[in-house]
């Protein structure tokens, strides 16, 4: 049975599928930010604490590789794609092998052990999500490049922008060393990891992000 987090995860998706009107443009692309919930392979390539490009990991995966995904086989962002009708398994930013035609239906900027606070960043070693939106907008930079500003401008507007993020904050970092937690309660920490995201989301804005 799929663990709760996971049900809730789809449930919210297919409440925000469908509450879409017919009359709204089509989702041409989806941009992935977070943590290893949804890091196809970016820690691959930084020297980041946490990596998955080994086995077990990738048992389940199409050809049983370890791609990178904490994950047996594909993960929540990779099933959302599919449903979208975009590509079956979204690639990471960082491969070399990603290609501008790539990001103009949607790659992943996600790090594995990622988090809010510069703290649990410390700790992992992973990519912030500051320097993940830096990564985007590189990647905006190269659609303009191949396709034009205004079909660049279009896809950003109507793509799909998914963060999963929080988890290592909490457990690696709150929970597991003494200074988050003599600075703050659960429940103030949580405020302080809510207006991190805060933050977050109103960079992706500025740079073009609408849903």
């Amino acid at each position: 049975m799929p663990p709760l987090s996971s049900l809730l995860l789809f449930f919210l998706f297919h409440l925000l599928l469908h509450s879409t009107t017919a009359s709204a443009p089509p989702i041409p692309a989806i941009y992935v930010f977070g943590d290893s919930t949804v890091d196809p392979g970016n820690n691959n390539f930084v020297p980041a604490a946490f990596k998955a490009n080994h086995y077990p990991y990738g048992m389940d995966y199409p050809g049983r590789i370890p791609t990178g995904r904490f994950s047996d086989g594909l993960i929540a962002s990779d099933f959302i794609s599919s449903s979208l009708g975009l590509k079956g398994a979204i690639p990471a930013y960082l491969d070399p092998a990603v290609t501008d035609g790539d990001l103009l239906t949607g790659v992943s900027f996600a790090s594995g052990g990622s988090g809010l606070d510069d703290l649990t960043l410390k700790i992992t070693h992973a990519l912030g999500l500051p320097t993940q939106i830096g990564y985007f907008k590189e990647a905006v930079n190269r659609m303009e490049r191949s396709v034009g500003k205004e079909k660049a401008a279009w896809t950003v507007e109507n793509a799909m922008f998914f963060i999963s993020v929080g988890t290592n904050d909490m457990v690696i970092n709150y929970f597991d060393s003494p200074t988050r937690s003599l600075q703050y309660s659960p429940s103030r920490y949580s405020d302080f990891l809510l207006y991190r995201l805060r933050a977050v989301i109103q960079s992706l804005y500025d740079a073009g992000a609408r849903r």
